[in-house]
């Protein structure tokens, strides 16, 4: 179990319980603190001595929905949602408390993982500005509709609900896999290896994984590429490389039809080691965190001639 400290919108520190009541004992209390399996508040004790606190240490949650019994509680429903219910054979209540039920089935982690970073960020965000199209968002596991709606929110808040989430949102093929790179490099390339990439950009930069590289105000994923291109390249011709070739992508016309690729570039390198002694360079890789934050998701596929 792991607990999260907020002072007003900004994390203080993130940890176990033991780690919470030690980094806040003997300070005025945070804002809030939160159990980060379900996003609700806790209460802590800290009188006392140190190992007093630590054993009172208990997830003694705010009063919230009983684990029996029923809560009344406002729903706000499109006309159109209204009268769908309406022709259910059940009461409106009982239909929504099935619906509920079927979703938490279907996947529990992916239905705890939401329900515990809706509950945080209902708590922290509820009043800021796009809170009800980023939940939309976060219940459609659409992190870059998520981000463009939290693009002004405190980074704490944003980054925090994301974490709570995060594992559940399927990742895009970002970074190359060891074992992939090991298998290519078994098969001996020699000779100079053109890099086949396949982009697609985010719609909204992702840099909560390099928040030093994060530019004052959002940007597109296409913007935070070309801000990786210009940093790349010329280690990329230092190490005796270039750009062969580059296009813009549209959907494909033979596969799967919500499949598609905003870039295309041809990236040749003088063998497969040059090619890893640019990718593994220090100073190349210190801007790597832009390239990661333009891609929703990509391919590099090494050609190699005929």
């Amino acid at each position: 179990m792991t607990w999260t400290a907020f002072v007003g919108m900004k994390q203080l520190v993130s940890g176990s319980e033991t780690e919470i009541v030690t980094a806040l004992h003997g300070q005025a209390p945070p804002s809030l603190v939160f159990d980060d399996d379900t996003g609700r508040i806790v209460d802590l004790d800290l009188r006392g001595s140190l190992e007093e606190a630590v054993e009172r240490a208990r997830p003694v949650v705010r009063p919230g929905r009983p684990k029996l019994g029923v809560v009344s509680k406002e729903v706000s429903l499109l006309p159109r949602q209204w009268d769908w219910l309406a022709e259910q054979p059940r009461s409106a209540s009982a239909t929504l408390r099935r619906l509920v039920n079927e979703a938490d089935q279907a996947d529990p982690s992916t239905a705890r993982a939401r329900n515990a970073a809706y509950q945080a960020m209902s708590t922290l965000a509820g009043d800021l500005p796009g809170f009800e199209e980023a939940s939309r968002a976060l219940f459609s596991d659409d992190r870059v509709a998520f981000l463009r709606h939290t693009a002004t929110w405190p980074s704490d808040v944003r980054d925090y609900v994301l974490r709570l989430v995060g594992p559940y949102i399927p990742p895009g093929y970002i970074d190359p896999e060891r074992e992939q790179v090991v298998r290519w490099l078994e098969t001996r390339p020699v000779g100079p290896i053109v890099m086949l990439n396949l982009l697609r950009f985010r719609e909204i930069a992702d840099y909560s994984a390099t928040p030093e590289l994060a530019p004052v105000e959002p940007i597109p994923g296409e913007e935070a590429y070309r801000r990786y291109s210009e940093h790349a390249e010329p280690f990329v011709i230092e190490a005796g490389g270039r750009v062969r070739w580059q296009a813009r992508g549209a959907a494909a016309i033979i596969g799967p039809d919500d499949e598609r690729w905003d870039r295309v570039l041809l990236v040749e390198h003088r063998s497969a080691e040059a090619f890893l002694a640019f990718a593994s360079h220090a100073p190349y890789l210190a801007g790597l965190g832009h390239r990661t934050a333009a891609l929703e998701d990509s391919r590099l596929v090494p050609l190699h001639d005929l």
